[in-house]
């Protein structure tokens, strides 16, 4: 499985500006970043309860489009340290 860059992850927010991501696709993308080292198990527990479809009651075409800017901003933080 190819792992993605930092290069890649910060093209990847570029791309998904305003999109919308389910939570199967996050909790993918997720599991790239923790298998890359870009983010803890720890954080990638975090990020992965936060974005949940319990977490976010709302419904769709809402609860993607927060979910998409929810991770957005985390990985930004994750990005910025």
């Amino acid at each position: 499985m190819d792992l993605p860059s930092l290069e890649a992850v910060q093209r990847l927010l570029r791309q998904s500006a305003g999109s919308r991501i389910d939570e199967n696709k996050a909790n993918g993308l997720i599991y790239q970043l923790e298998e890359a080292g870009i983010v803890t198990a720890r954080e990638a527990h975090l990020m992965r309860t936060a974005l949940s479809e319990e977490a976010l009651p709302l419904k769709q075409p809402l609860q993607d489009e927060l979910r998409s800017n929810l991770m957005r901003v985390m990985l930004l933080a994750l990005l910025a340290r």
